[in-house]
């Protein structure tokens, strides 16, 4: 019995030493002087370089007209001409931006509004001989917006094509064909850039770029921040948005907007005693799920990775798992949780988390060695009984 006393408390030192950081490979995370190019990208913070969001007149390339819907592929007009029923009727753009009406060429319109889409007809009408110009009375009146496929790259989270403003519950509505008037709230920009995730923390969004047919708009976003009103170009099918990095992180845009994402999801593990699984732990869905701008502490928080007996867990660890969505490069990362909670305004302490990161809590040395004390116990007890019996002692007692 007082070698084997002697044997637990020769090993209680290193499980003091050696268990208090997770991997040593990640402790440069927690010194003061760390290497910063080497922190998660939300640690990396650069504040007061975005400039105040105030509407900024952008000097566009061309003059695009703005916050009109415009006719692309898959829409649907109605067609009325004064004593011209064979022409009346509903008719779609086609997937080359032209519409085609009886005895006439096909009618380009894609990227017209519906009143320069009627003048079009019209002229087409009286060029190819069917009416005069005083007996040109020609009603263009929009039925359908239809979804656009569009494609985003840049510093988004979810780069790639995504479709706006899908109506498929609305195309099969039975009133299609005998109304006429129809809203697209999502054929605009800022539905394209949630449906790819929402703008990235480190997105240029004072430079934000459209382009269509080849030409580049600039298009400053800033003021969507703060909910102010500023020019949004109406979506065509094959428009190009691209927003360039300023490289850094910017931490005016962790938060919900128009253009960021209002959430993400995230991998938390909290394997401790006397919690043995996640579900002991209360980490159930909604505890994966943070809003824009959490940080660190929220999700220790979440986890239940703060909090209980101060004695024994306040030296808990966490280790965090981040990829930089610049350099795509995955780093881990070991943090105090006292050091997290202490520290809460810094962001070398406590970052700023991303889409997907994984969080995992360990115990603190206290409860470690703790269990590693009975882990030894456990197996010598038995050895130690089985010395008994060889001896004949347990039969004597």
């Amino acid at each position: 019995m007082i070698r084997r006393t002697a044997c637990l408390l020769a090993l209680l030192p290193l499980a003091l030493t050696a268990c208090a950081v997770p991997y040593a490979a990640t402790t440069d995370g927690l010194g003061r002087d760390a290497d910063l190019s080497r922190l998660p990208f939300g640690a990396r913070t650069s504040q007061g370089r975005l400039v105040a969001a105030v509407a900024i007149e952008a000097p566009y390339e061309y003059d695009l007209p703005l916050q009109l819907p415009l006719l692309s592929a898959g829409d649907r007009v109605a067609l009325v001409l004064e004593d011209g029923e064979e022409f009346s009727g509903s008719y779609a753009v086609g997937l080359d931006g032209r519409l085609r009406i009886p005895y006439l060429p096909p009618v380009p319109v894609s990227g017209l509004t519906v009143e320069a889409a009627r003048d079009q007809i019209a002229a087409t009408f009286i060029t190819e001989g069917i009416l005069t110009p005083q007996a040109s009375v020609v009603s263009l009146m929009p039925l359908l917006w239809a979804a656009v496929q569009v494609n985003v790259s840049g510093a988004v989270h979810a780069p790639g094509p995504v479709i706006v403003n899908d109506r498929t519950h609305v195309e099969t509505r039975p009133d299609l064909k005998t109304r006429s008037g129809d809203l697209a709230p999502d054929r605009y920009l800022t539905a394209a850039l949630r449906a790819a995730g929402g703008v990235r923390p480190d997105a240029d969004i004072a430079n934000t770029m459209l382009i269509r047919d080849g030409v580049k708009t600039r298009i400053d976003l800033r003021p969507l921040l703060n909910g102010l009103a500023t020019s949004q170009p109406a979506l065509l099918a094959g428009d190009r948005i691209d927003i360039p990095s300023v490289g850094y992180f910017q931490e005016a845009l962790a938060r919900p907007s128009a253009i960021t994402s209002p959430g993400f999801r995230i991998y938390v593990s909290n394997l401790s005693i006397p919690s043995t699984s996640n579900a002991a732990s209360a980490v159930a869905g909604e505890a994966t799920r943070l809003p824009t701008g959490s940080r660190l502490s929220h999700a220790l928080a979440s986890a239940n990775c703060i909090g209980g007996t101060q004695m024994t867990n306040a030296g808990r660890n966490a280790l965090l798992v981040s990829r930089n969505p610049i350099t795509r490069e995955l780093t881990s990362h070991a943090y105090r949780v006292y050091d997290v909670t202490r520290n809460a305004n810094d962001t070398r302490d406590n970052p700023y988390l991303l889409p997907e990161d994984a969080i995992a809590c360990f115990d603190s040395s206290v409860t470690v060695a703790r269990d590693l004390v009975r882990t030894v116990t456990d197996v010598l007890s038995p050895l130690e009984a089985l010395r008994d019996i060889q001896r004949g002692d347990l039969w004597n007692d």
